[in-house]
């Protein structure tokens, strides 16, 4: 798992985004400029939390759990599924495509 706490130390940002393995797997199969949007994408929730984040479109899904899909404004062919954790940091849960996502939810 990759916390990118040191990054957002050493960029002053507030809080930490936790990065699972599988997910930067899922990172590492998207195109160079994907993934250089959900990295800044990261590095917008980081410093200005999820509900915030400039160039992000953000929905906060229904359910006891706070989890949020993130739309990054420079990779709109992907979406971030995160989670808030209680010590504020921002666990990453999920990296998809939007249909993917359409499709697991009409199977549900």
């Amino acid at each position: 798992m990759e916390i990118l706490r040191d990054h957002a130390q050493q960029n002053g940002y507030a809080r930490q985004v936790v990065v699972p393995s599988r997910v930067l797997a899922a990172l590492s199969q998207l195109e160079a400029t994907e993934q250089a949007g959900v990295r800044a994408l990261f590095d917008a929730v980081a410093r200005q939390g999820v509900d915030h984040a400039a160039g992000v479109g953000v929905r906060k899904l229904d359910g006891s759990e706070p989890l949020y899909v993130l739309s990054p404004a420079l990779a709109p062919d992907v979406l971030v599924i995160a989670r808030m954790l209680p010590d504020a940091s921002i666990e990453v849960t999920d990296i998809v495509r939007p249909e993917t996502l359409r499709n697991f939810l009409h199977a549900s």
